[in-house]
């Protein structure tokens, strides 16, 4: 893919419970200014081209994002079998 992202092309790997995962490697001489926000894409439906991209967040997604409804908090469900002390 040619475009300004920044491409990192990816090696499909195989944990030891069969599952595929993917592991990418850049070293370069420079830094990543997050401060306006970054997008990574990742491409992985071309098998042997799969790449990671990575660019810089566009301000109409930043927008986008800080518009979205934060007066709902995040609330975290226990298991009722749940117990600190059992030793499964």
């Amino acid at each position: 893919m040619s475009n300004s992202n920044l491409c990192i092309d990816l090696q499909a790997r195989e944990d030891s419970d069969g599952e595929t995962y993917y592991v990418g490697k850049l070293e370069v001489p420079a830094n990543l200014d997050c401060k306006d926000g970054l997008v990574f894409l990742i491409f992985i439906s071309d098998k042997g081209n799969e790449q990671l991209q990575i660019t810089g967040m566009k301000p109409k997604e930043k927008n986008k994002d800080q518009n979205k409804d934060q007066s709902k908090p995040v609330q975290f469900l226990k298991s009722k079998n749940f117990n600190n002390d059992s030793a499964e």
